[in-house]
């Protein structure tokens, strides 16, 4: 059973040590990876609960390491035949996950909505949002110099904003 204390302290002492990058190699103990990873995946669990449950999600993913810092996306999931998702939000997430490891960067911070019916269009608009940012750099969905917090706010204030253009349609 994970500590929600001991994994936040651990989350913490990985966001600093790995905010020293590129200017010093970040101390973190392979412990203190893991909680952080953990408290990411139950705090997903405990937004978007539950992860197999169908339809359409809007998500954002942090990581620490050299690569990208911030993950927004979309995804969804569909009754399979016997009535269970056949490809769930949490196998979505656990692929990026892979993915981050090319990047040599570790999932600590995690948020997923609940199945909504606009998730690409909260999608589109979030990641408007997101890539007018000052000192953001984009590359697809993925950001560097983004403040996971303040993704998050952000992405909660576009959701019905019908005011933001929507740039991103043909996704």
């Amino acid at each position: 059973m994970m500590n929600r204390e001991e994994a936040t302290a651990a989350r913490q002492r990985v966001m600093q040590a790995y905010a020293q990058l590129p200017q010093a190699i970040p101390e973190v103990t392979a412990d203190d990876l893991r909680q952080a990873n953990r408290l990411a995946w139950a705090d997903l669990e405990m937004a978007g609960a539950p992860l197999d449950a169908p339809g359409e999600r809007i998500y954002a993913l942090g990581f620490v390491g050299p690569g990208p810092g911030l993950k927004v996306g979309f995804t969804s999931s569909r009754p399979g035949p016997t009535g269970r998702a056949d490809r769930t939000a949490a196998a979505r997430i656990k692929y990026l996950e892979r993915v981050s490891l090319a990047h040599h960067t570790v999932m600590v911070r995690a948020w997923i909505s609940r199945p909504v019916t606009n998730a690409r269009d909260w999608e589109a608009k979030s990641l408007d949002a997101l890539e007018g940012l000052e000192g953001s750099t984009v590359i697809c969905e993925y950001f560097h110099g983004v403040d996971f917090d303040l993704a998050l706010k952000i992405i909660h204030s576009v959701r019905n904003d019908s005011m933001i253009p929507v740039r991103r349609a043909g996704r």
